[in-house]
């Protein structure tokens, strides 16, 4: 009925899937993004308690999740 006036029909199956998709993904970039904040946290108390690696591992940590994230 709605064809006849112009309307398009869509595959509700394939929106809900995006839409499920793309909520997974943010999910994802959050928690990932919420691991990383917390690494980068636990690095700098560590600074203030004097940790001689402490830029080594924000330093690893940065390329572990640049490197994560463009895959």
């Amino acid at each position: 009925v709605l064809a006849d006036k112009g309307f398009i029909s869509l595959d509700v199956e394939y929106i809900d899937g995006t839409k499920l998709l793309q909520k997974s993904e943010m999910r994802k970039n959050m928690v990932m993004d919420l691991i990383y904040r917390g690494f980068i946290y636990a690095a700098n108390y560590s600074e203030s308690h004097y940790n001689p690696r402490r830029s080594q591992i924000k330093t690893e940590l940065r390329y572990l999740f640049v490197t994560t994230l463009n895959r």
